[in-house]
């Protein structure tokens, strides 16, 4: 129980000082260096925070959905002494519980690396200025995504991000019963960022592409199984929209598509007779 302590600490450890890195990486790729413009470090933490331009940060996420808590429960699902507390307290309600664990956990995570991915940019590389006032048309659209107030639409979004990710999070604790390999189940939460983004993108380059500005049912459809849609809301889309509302609808289209995913899942393993062995 010590040791697994300390291999959390240090594996949190290690992921700040990867996040650091990351920023500075950033930093210097993405050519801010030199400019004075005062979006610079609001446009750098949302451009940080999306995989369609720095796609490295967005892996570390999908990493981390599934290697936070979920693992734990993975290597425990065979466990003799866990299997006792199980049949003790009920299978229902210990499945509950962890389901807890996991949406808490996971929420509270996605926040601290906000609040560190902030932090850095803000006192080492760009002012963070927070409010714009002015034609939204003018600034980067994630400024505005989910309000006319920059603001609030930040305030937005770092609360969809950790819902979101927390979502993420839930759909593969889902699986934990399906997937035999360990390693495997280690890399799942890439892969499953990575592939339920190229997958809806795929689709989408080619049901969208002749179709007109106004294909909202079309685009909600996709949210459906788009992970970028619930990691960076608002910040990755895969139809060009400057309609709030839509945004706002969008995030939650796809928190109900991986809720249905994670229950089917769930449905699965119980069928299989599998999930707790």
């Amino acid at each position: 129980m010590l040791l697994e302590v300390k291999n959390k600490k240090i594996f949190a450890i290690v992921i700040i000082l990867v996040t650091i890195a990351l920023i500075h990486f950033f930093y210097n790729v993405g050519q801010y260096e030199g400019f004075s413009s005062n979006r610079i470090g609001l446009e750098m933490f949302y451009n940080f925070n999306g995989c369609g331009i720095f796609l490295p940060f967005y892996i570390l996420l999908g990493f981390l959905t599934n290697n936070i808590v979920s693992d734990n429960f993975y290597r425990y699902r065979k466990n003799k002494f866990q299997n006792f507390i199980t049949v003790r307290e009920g299978k229902k309600k210990r499945m509950i519980k962890e389901i807890k664990i996991v949406l808490l956990s996971s929420f509270i995570v996605r926040l601290l690396l906000h609040v560190i991915v902030f932090f850095i940019i803000n006192e080492f590389f760009a002012d963070i200025n927070l409010k714009f006032i002015g034609d939204p048309s003018y600034y980067p659209e994630a400024f505005f995504a989910f309000s006319h107030n920059s603001v609030i639409s930040f305030v937005f979004y770092i609360l969809y991000s950790c819902i979101g990710f927390s979502i993420i999070s839930l759909f593969l604790y889902s699986i934990i019963w399906i997937i035999k390999n360990q390693y495997v189940y280690k890399i799942s939460g890439i892969l499953v960022s990575i592939i339920f983004v190229l997958i809806p993108a795929f689709i989408g380059n080619m049901w969208l592409a002749n179709a007109g500005p106004r294909c909202y049912f079309e685009t909600g459809f996709l949210y459906l199984i788009y992970s970028a849609g619930l990691l960076s809301p608002g910040i990755e889309v895969l139809k060009v929209n400057s309609n709030m509302i839509i945004n706002h609808l969008y995030f939650y289209i796809g928190i109900i598509g991986f809720l249905i995913l994670s229950i089917v899942c769930i449905g699965i393993s119980i069928r299989r007779g599998s999930q707790y062995d």
